[in-house]
């Protein structure tokens, strides 16, 4: 399944169980030719993270990484 279409689902999904009001927060790869390619398509997607692909040139490789934090 395609990016854009995974995002119209998981909306339809959220709106259908009555959480609209819950956002849907992409990121990962990201830069703003893809996140203009999603939104022209029609994915539901409230806010993007941007980070790696816009701090790093495309011929320096990079590791994306990502690290989740929970205080107990």
């Amino acid at each position: 399944m395609i990016w854009w279409s995974k995002a119209k689902k998981f909306r339809a999904l959220l709106d259908g169980k009555g959480l609209k009001y819950v956002k849907v927060f992409a990121s990962g790869d990201l830069d703003e030719y893809r996140i203009e390619e999603l939104l022209s398509k029609g994915a539901k997607i409230d806010a993007f993270g941007v980070g790696t692909r816009m701090s790093t040139s495309e011929d320096v490789p990079y590791v994306e990484i990502v690290y989740n934090f929970v205080r107990k």
